[in-house]
């Protein structure tokens, strides 16, 4: 077959024209397929892409469920953060009050006051957080030790439970668990989130702040301004006192001011990064008797207030004067105006709604604890109708009774539940006219 001068024949055998200047005709190249290993490992990248963009929306749904529902962080934290087997729960519906105490605690175990007492009211309904500062050096009625004694003097007594009991007693706040913060630990829960940013209010040259450890001095120097520190020096940030002439009343503040920086911090894109380390520091900073798996969804709800509401009892407003107290010393005694505020201040609508009738019986070995009981929870604004004697003396753990005989009163009986670590049974009693009983047991804090 005679082949037409501006056409070939190429290896397809489909005619090709031939270039009009080249005398070699244009080749068309069959394309070159990829090797094996790098259509491979190609295909290993994007399906890394797919599952990494995958995680991250699931991470992001996860996160606005837990934004907008933050009991399911508590359902996801459970085998994480197991509770312990006496641990009171908490629903993460009802309003809480939270007692977080500071200590300057050189070493495990040691006894020592509390340096700083803040109530922590968190309300998730309303998504309301509250901040409630009391003076250590506060003057009130201690059970077991005296009249005008230091509010701080029951963590010394009988640690942070026996100071919920005190607070109870001496001002009328119920509070549901409590929360010890120890400052050698609280240092690296800062240092591991990449420090905070916080506010100097003046300048500070204090060359007799007590050293962390020993008895010598460590000065404490800070220029007025934003400062970004970190844990150590937010820590003397904190307890600073001597360079003001509020004293306790700047420090208070100062508390306050940290943990609004803590949590901008938390709230922060670095932290993220942070969050192996953070949570592994505050495992070791914490004693509390809350469910571990709802200390998570604490922090939440306090991140999701928006501003804090932060409540001081100080000189300032009026609430407290210099007094002589008990050991002698330059006390603050609550003023007219002390005790109003903090009822307002505390008011339980829930407990009022409900208004159950209490009965107290004492199934302890402490003679007249039932009647010393039935007093701080009358204080509490519980309705208290009467006390007693249990059947005996020898109950090893303090318990909640619903009366089944009786109209059910199911918060009053979660708020004694968690105030006393207390078992909850049901049971039918006729012969108590009282909707909830609390039979004391030998776990009860000893007020006498």
């Amino acid at each position: 077959m005679q082949q037409d001068d501006a056409w070939v024949y190429g290896p397809t055998g489909l005619p090709v024209e031939k270039h009009p200047i080249h005398t070699e005709p244009t080749r068309v190249m069959a394309p070159v397929p990829l090797p094996v290993k790098r259509r491979r490992r190609r295909w290993i990248f994007i399906r890394f892409g797919i599952a990494l963009l995958v995680l991250f929306l699931l991470c992001l749904g996860a996160g606005i469920a837990f934004w907008f529902y933050p009991p399911a962080l508590g359902w996801v934290s459970q085998p994480f953060l197991p509770a312990s087997s006496n641990a009171v729960p908490w629903n993460s519906s009802d309003a809480i009050n939270i007692l977080a105490l500071g200590e300057d605690q050189r070493y495990l175990g040691q006894k020592t006051h509390s340096d700083t007492i803040i109530v922590i009211s968190i309300n998730p309904s309303s998504g309301k957080v509250r901040l409630v500062s009391i003076p250590r050096d506060l003057a009130v009625s201690v059970p077991g030790y005296g009249e005008r004694s230091k509010i701080n003097e029951g963590n010394y007594l009988g640690g942070p439970r026996y100071e919920a009991y005190t607070i109870e007693h001496a001002l009328g706040i119920p509070i549901n668990y409590y929360l010890v913060l120890r400052f050698q630990s609280f240092k690296q829960v800062i240092d591991a989130m990449g420090g905070v940013n916080i506010n100097v209010d003046q300048k500070i040259n204090d060359l007799t702040y007590p050293a962390l450890q020993g008895n010598g001095y460590a000065p404490l120097v800070l220029n007025p301004g934003l400062q970004h520190m970190d844990g150590a020096t937010a820590l003397a940030y904190m307890r600073e006192r001597h360079a003001y002439i509020t004293q306790d009343d700047a420090r208070v503040q100062h508390q306050q001011q940290l943990i609004a920086a803590l949590k901008s911090q938390a709230l922060s894109v670095s932290t993220l990064f942070r969050l192996p380390s953070v949570f592994s520091s505050l495992r070791d900073a914490f004693q509390t008797n809350l469910p571990a798996n709802m200390l998570p969804v604490v922090f939440l709800d306090m991140a999701r207030s928006g501003a804090m509401d932060h409540v001081y009892f100080n000189q300032t407003n009026g609430m407290v004067v210099n007094c002589i107290g008990y050991d002698n010393g330059a006390d603050l005694c609550p003023t007219d105006v002390f005790f109003p505020k903090v009822t307002d201040t505390f008011h339980n609508q829930p407990l009022a709604d409900e208004h159950a009738t209490v009965w107290v019986q004492n199934g302890s070995n402490l003679t007249g604890e039932a009647a010393a009981v039935a007093q701080t929870l009358g204080t509490c604004h519980f309705n208290v109708v009467g006390s007693g004697n249990a059947d005996n003396n020898n109950h090893a753990n303090t318990a909640v009774i619903i009366n089944s005989a009786q109209p059910a009163a199911p918060y009053t009986a979660r708020l004694l539940q968690q105030m006393f670590g207390a078992q909850l049974l049901t049971k039918s009693m006729p012969d108590v006219h009282a909707q909830v009983v609390l039979q004391l047991g030998n776990d009860v804090p000893q007020v006498q």
